[in-house]
């Protein structure tokens, strides 16, 4: 009995912490980076982020169990470029344009799969993505080697990003506002969320009746 209620405690304190996934732009998870904050309830979310961000990426608050997945498109569907199990670990995401990062709690005592990473839940079942993320915030060191972290207002990364690209920290600094706790967690993801949805349940309707067609 006290095995289970172990074991229990164990699977709720992995599902219920806050993580943060966290895209660098400088290889082994170093330079200005951006930030995906997710409370404990939001985990399996594919958070997406681009170029320059899309060199390496890890997670703050995962513990051992939970598994990280990376991948060089803004999307976390089909195989992952890397994965990893280890807490603290740094993983590649390509340098390619877009990418994108997931954490599951994990299969267990399951090995990471090999060759093609598809994510799964606790009992080693592939599991669908819940829906999209995208960071809040991000760190940089001006040309002066002072540190700023700036607030992104959902549907700013892009240009965010361009500021970035051409070094203008300045114009970075004028357009958006400082970080503060105000600015809370993550976005507010309520529509986004909703036609999320709405596409999925559409997707499986139509595999529904595919399938129901060929019989």
């Amino acid at each position: 009995m006290k095995s289970i209620v172990f074991t229990l405690f164990v699977l709720t304190q992995l599902a219920s912490a806050d993580i943060t996934l966290r895209f660098w732009k400088n290889n082994s998870c170093g330079g200005a980076k951006q930030e995906c904050s997710q409370p404990g309830e939001d985990f399996g979310f594919c958070c997406t982020s681009e170029k320059p961000f899309c060199s390496t990426g890890d997670c703050v608050g995962c513990r051992n169990g939970n598994d990280i997945y990376g991948f060089n498109r803004a999307a976390c569907g089909g195989g992952a470029l890397t994965a990893c199990r280890e807490p603290g670990c740094c993983i590649s995401l390509g340098d390619s344009n877009t990418c994108a990062l997931i954490m599951e709690i994990g299969a267990g005592s399951q090995q990471l799969p090999s060759g093609n990473f598809t994510f799964t839940n606790r009992d080693g079942e592939q599991t669908k993505c819940k829906g999209v993320r995208y960071p809040h915030k991000m760190t940089f060191s001006d040309e002066t080697g002072e540190e700023h972290v700036i607030f992104m207002p959902l549907g700013t990364m892009e240009r965010a990003n361009e500021l970035v690209m051409a070094d203008d920290w300045e114009q970075l600094k004028k357009e958006f506002p400082k970080y503060s706790k105000s600015h809370g967690q993550q976005h507010d993801y309520t529509q986004l969320d909703a036609e999320f949805k709405a596409r999925q349940e559409a997707e499986e309707q139509e595999e529904r009746q595919k399938t129901a067609d060929k019989s």
